[in-house]
């Protein structure tokens, strides 16, 4: 299988910013003592890096060879003892113990069909221990479906300019990932990525019948309430009720 994020690898990090800092704060005092954490779609690792500064021992999982390069050699620069593991979601089913759960940045949308999602948030379920829990982020697919095209701000590097563009696609009934990178010197490198919509109230269900219970529903890791207008959906679920 090509690997799409391959020649993104190197700068991963500048165009796919994220909001480690706010995450670690919100989650760490939720996390049950002497679980660990899993992240299914970790790209560089920089959120389980961060944990990991915290005490937290964690498996990072990636398809992508390049990416888990990029975080192997993170992670060994910082002297922090981290697992990582090249393989699709479903890898999770080899862990165990799990406080705390990460599926972000559209991870779960490269899933390809609601039936791999539902087998996902199972198999999280019953490698986790009570009390556990799970944050997943996706775009807005519903807005996304309501516009037909979406463009990403552009993200510029000392390396290029980085390019994203969602599209509906109507005759498949579901979304596609396009992104571009210009480098500053060289060929410029383009890539298509079909992705399963994962829309709020079909994830929402599946969760349920696996045994997860919604706890929040935000925007971003700040808490800003979600709505129909929201770039991304941050949703936040525990497996106890209580």
């Amino acid at each position: 299988m090509t690997d799409p994020y391959a020649q993104l690898a190197p700068f991963y990090d500048q165009i796919f910013p994220d909001s480690r800092d706010k995450a670690v704060e919100f989650l760490s005092p939720l996390i049950p003592p002497n679980s660990k954490l899993a992240d299914l779609g970790c790209g560089t690792g920089s959120y389980l890096i961060a944990f990991a500064r915290k005490g937290f021992q964690g498996t990072g999982i990636d398809i992508s060879k390049s990416l888990l390069n990029q975080a192997q050699k993170k992670s060994t620069e910082a002297q922090l003892q981290i697992n990582w593991q090249e393989g699709s979601m479903d890898s999770v089913r080899s862990l165990e113990r799990l406080g705390l759960t990460l599926i972000l940045g559209n991870s779960l949308a490269h899933l390809s069909t609601t039936d791999e999602v539902r087998n996902i948030l199972q198999l999280i379920a019953e490698a986790s221990v009570e009390g556990s829990w799970l944050a997943i982020q996706v775009i807005n697919f519903q807005r996304l479906k309501k516009l037909g095209v979406w463009k990403l701000p552009d993200q510029e590097t000392p390396q290029g300019l980085f390019r994203r563009t969602y599209i509906w696609d109507k005759d498949r009934n579901s979304p596609e990932f396009l992104f571009s990178f210009e480098p500053n010197t060289g060929d410029s490198y383009t890539s298509a990525i079909n992705m399963c919509p994962i829309f709020a109230e079909v994830l929402l269900q599946e969760a349920q019948e696996a045994g997860w219970i919604i706890k929040q529903r935000w925007e971003n890791w700040k808490g800003t309430p979600a709505t129909e207008h929201s770039t991304a959906l941050l949703f936040l679920f525990s497996l106890t009720s209580s």
